[in-house]
């Protein structure tokens, strides 16, 4: 089914892309949809987890040869979303080890035949305390721990170019970054966070990675996941009532940034 959607795209619009992701981050579908079970359809079975997981790492696979097979000059990639896994605790070190090795390596692995570049999202650090500690799964527990979050995660920028770097010595690929963002309602904060990821990956420039883009989430408010139009990322405010869209001033700077290559 994925492969013939993919052939009706690349049929109709091929002649307008410039550039393919097959899938956007497998890994937090798959790790949410049939593990946590907290995304469609809902599972909690390690073999259902691992029966999507070859029929999703497949689908890019045949989907890269038919991209490649009707425009070899057009880069192909995936966006595969990162994460900074710590141990918070004791009991936690065997949960971050394990989570590590699966959604950092194991699921990407499995998603590089095809690629011409690697792209990569990434939002956050998440501590095991066994369990993850988020302020959606564990309200205020980051606060009381000290550290800094945003609506949904701890706010951890140097975790991005710790990922950059890590990936660019495992697979040795341009890298483009496909999500980059914080959730906030805050311009201000988003406006320093922004400067933040951007200092962090000048400095991953200057240690000879090749970084052919980025892209901020995002540019309108989102449905995120199955969080619904509660938790913001826009650089423009979405009235989700009326439909009604505002610049926001962290809009207005991402404006100036794109415009002058910098801040």
């Amino acid at each position: 089914m994925f492969t013939d959607y993919a052939r009706q795209i690349v049929d109709n619009f091929g002649d307008m892309v410039d550039n393919w992701n097959t899938f956007n981050e497998p890994n937090v579908y798959l790790v949410n949809s049939r593990f946590i079970g907290n995304f469609p359809p809902f599972k909690k079975n390690i073999r259902a987890f691992w029966a999507a997981f070859n029929h999703i790492s497949r689908a890019h696979k045949l989907t890269a040869k038919i991209l490649k097979d009707r425009y070899p000059n057009t880069p192909v990639g995936i966006s595969h979303n990162c994460v900074a896994f710590e141990a918070a605790n004791f009991i936690g070190r065997l949960p971050a080890y394990i989570a590590d090795k699966v959604f950092m390596e194991t699921i990407p692995d499995r998603f590089l035949e095809g690629c011409d570049y690697w792209g990569m999202s990434y939002y956050a650090r998440i501590p095991l305390a066994p369990f993850p500690v988020t302020e959606v799964d564990t309200p205020g527990k980051l606060a009381e721990w000290g550290r800094p979050h945003d609506k949904m995660w701890q706010y951890y920028p140097e975790g991005m170019k710790e990922s950059v770097l890590r990936y660019h010595d495992r697979y040795k690929l341009p890298i483009i970054i496909t999500e980059s963002g914080i959730c906030t309602d805050d311009s201000q904060v988003r406006i320093n966070s922004i400067k933040q990821y951007l200092g962090l990956l000048h400095e991953c420039i200057a240690q000879g990675v090749d970084l052919r883009g980025y892209f901020h989430w995002t540019t309108l408010d989102n449905f995120e996941w199955n969080l619904g139009p509660t938790y913001r990322f826009g650089l423009v405010h979405v009235n989700f009532d009326t439909g009604e869209r505002t610049m926001k001033p962290c809009g207005e700077f991402y404006k100036q940034v794109v415009e002058q290559g910098g801040f």
